[in-house]
């Protein structure tokens, strides 16, 4: 394996963590199996979300069901106790206080249970698709509340709503031992 063999560039301490990053639906059984062998013993999967129409706004290529699909197959080749972790995106366009708590409920739920989740709020950056589309809405409360919306693209949840989601999913994931 690229991390056990005694000619191997790479040392890795027993015990040791080796992550992967991987987006749900982006490889199948035995793509997971090879990374395995290779000594990856950790994943962390770029889930986002697991409403379908938040995911196609943040031009994810998976749907909800494949976030399924791939904790199942993380937890055939892994075990029940599989070490993965999930990363969620807040303050996206169109996600609302309860959708976000939705997801919250949801990626609390999966089996088996990810080690770790990471919180993101969306950070529209100049010279992206999203600054694009929005610019610095979120710092403009007037440009926010005129805005005139001709092209049917969801808003952005404003500051306040964002710094709310962050102190949510803060309390929320403390609750259930995150």
């Amino acid at each position: 394996a690229l991390l056990h063999d005694d000619d191997s560039p790479f040392v890795l301490q027993r015990g040791g963590e080796c992550t992967i990053e991987m987006d749900p639906g982006t490889f199948d059984l035995s793509h997971l199996q090879s990374i395995k062998r290779i000594g990856f013993n950790r994943i962390s999967l770029g889930v986002q979300s697991f409403d379908d129409s938040l995911l196609e706004i943040m031009g994810r290529v998976h749907k909800s069901e494949d976030v399924y699909a791939t904790v199942e197959m993380i937890r055939k080749v892994f075990g029940g106790d599989a070490n993965y972790s999930i990363d969620l995106i807040s303050g996206t366009p169109g996600l609302s206080l309860a959708k976000w708590a939705e997801t919250l409920s949801e990626a609390t739920r999966l089996q088996p249970r990810p080690k770790h989740m990471s919180i993101y709020d969306l950070q529209v950056e100049e010279g992206t698709a999203f600054w694009k589309r929005y610019g610095d809405q979120r710092d403009s409360e007037a440009q926010q509340l005129n805005a005139v919306d001709h092209d049917s693209t969801p808003a952005l949840p404003s500051a306040e709503e964002c710094a709310f989601m962050y102190s949510y999913a803060s309390g929320y994931l403390r609750s259930k031992s995150f």
